[in-house]
C-alpha cells in the first residue's frame, strides 16, 4: 500500500513537471511569434 502511494506521487510529480515544461515552451513560442510579427 505504501509503495503504491509513493509510485502515484512520483507519477503525479512527473506529470506536473512536464505540464509546467510544456506551458513555458508554449509561452516562449508565443513570445517569439509576437516579437517577430
Amino acid at each position: 500500500m505504501r509503495y503504491e502511494g509513493n509510485l502515484i506521487s512520483i507519477n503525479s510529480d512527473n506529470y506536473l513537471r512536464s505540464a509546467i515544461y510544456i506551458y513555458y515552451l508554449l509561452k516562449i513560442i508565443l513570445l517569439c511569434i509576437i516579437t517577430h510579427a
